[in-house]
Protein backbone atom coordinates (compact mmCIF):
# COMPACT_ATOMS: atom_id res chain seq x y z
CA UNK A 1 0.00 0.00 0.00
CA UNK A 2 1.00 3.38 -0.57
CA UNK A 3 0.67 6.31 1.24
CA UNK A 4 -0.40 9.62 -0.31
CA UNK A 5 -0.47 12.55 2.14
CA UNK A 6 1.16 15.41 -0.14
CA UNK A 7 -0.73 18.41 -1.45
CA UNK A 8 1.31 20.00 -3.95
CA UNK A 9 1.14 18.95 -7.53
CA UNK A 10 3.85 16.28 -7.83
CA UNK A 11 2.47 13.93 -4.63
CA UNK A 12 -0.82 13.90 -5.75
CA UNK A 13 0.34 13.07 -9.35
CA UNK A 14 2.47 10.18 -8.32
CA UNK A 15 -0.17 8.45 -6.23
CA UNK A 16 -2.62 8.86 -9.21
CA UNK A 17 0.12 7.34 -11.28
CA UNK A 18 0.56 4.13 -8.81
CA UNK A 19 -3.38 3.74 -8.70
CA UNK A 20 -3.24 3.55 -12.20
CA UNK A 21 -0.49 0.79 -12.07
CA UNK A 22 -3.00 -0.88 -9.46
CA UNK A 23 -1.13 -0.06 -6.16
CA UNK A 24 -3.71 0.51 -3.42
CA UNK A 25 -2.83 4.04 -2.84
CA UNK A 26 -4.32 5.66 0.65
CA UNK A 27 -4.74 9.32 0.16
CA UNK A 28 -4.85 10.63 3.80
CA UNK A 29 -6.53 14.43 4.48
CA UNK A 30 -6.58 16.59 7.47
CA UNK A 31 -9.84 16.06 9.67
CA UNK A 32 -9.66 20.50 9.77
CA UNK A 33 -9.08 20.93 6.06
CA UNK A 34 -9.19 18.81 3.02
CA UNK A 35 -6.57 18.95 0.17
CA UNK A 36 -6.29 22.62 -1.42
CA UNK A 37 -6.75 21.18 -4.72
CA UNK A 38 -10.33 20.44 -4.01
CA UNK A 39 -11.20 23.36 -4.81
CA UNK A 40 -8.54 23.96 -8.19
CA UNK A 41 -9.56 24.80 -11.71
CA UNK A 42 -12.97 26.60 -12.96
CA UNK A 43 -14.42 22.96 -14.55
CA UNK A 44 -17.53 21.80 -11.87
CA UNK A 45 -19.10 18.62 -12.55
CA UNK A 46 -21.37 17.10 -10.19
CA UNK A 47 -20.00 19.62 -7.53
CA UNK A 48 -16.93 18.60 -7.89
CA UNK A 49 -13.88 20.11 -9.58
CA UNK A 50 -12.93 18.43 -12.40
CA UNK A 51 -9.38 18.23 -12.08
CA UNK A 52 -9.82 16.47 -8.22
CA UNK A 53 -11.84 13.69 -10.07
CA UNK A 54 -9.07 13.19 -11.85
CA UNK A 55 -6.26 13.48 -9.49
CA UNK A 56 -7.88 11.15 -6.64
CA UNK A 57 -9.04 8.84 -9.04
CA UNK A 58 -7.96 5.11 -7.72
CA UNK A 59 -7.21 6.40 -4.13
CA UNK A 60 -8.98 5.59 -1.13
CA UNK A 61 -9.77 8.88 1.04
CA UNK A 62 -9.58 8.73 4.54
CA UNK A 63 -9.39 11.79 6.96
CA UNK A 64 -6.79 11.38 10.05
CA UNK A 65 -5.09 13.79 12.99
CA UNK A 66 -1.09 12.99 12.26
CA UNK A 67 -0.23 15.14 15.27
CA UNK A 68 -2.28 12.84 17.57
CA UNK A 69 -1.04 9.81 18.58
CA UNK A 70 -3.87 7.90 17.74
CA UNK A 71 -3.51 8.89 14.18
CA UNK A 72 -0.39 7.78 13.74
CA UNK A 73 -1.02 4.49 15.24
CA UNK A 74 -4.14 4.28 12.95
CA UNK A 75 -1.60 4.91 9.65
CA UNK A 76 1.15 2.71 10.89
CA UNK A 77 -1.55 -0.18 11.22
CA UNK A 78 -2.73 0.78 7.66
CA UNK A 79 0.67 1.08 6.23
CA UNK A 80 3.66 -0.99 6.77
CA UNK A 81 5.96 0.84 8.40
CA UNK A 82 9.91 -0.56 8.06
CA UNK A 83 11.44 -0.71 11.56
Amino acid sequence: MSSNSGVSLRAPFAGRVLADFGAEVLKVDSPTSGDPMRDWGMAWVNGRVRWWSVQSRGKNLIKVDLKSRHGRELIEELVEVPT
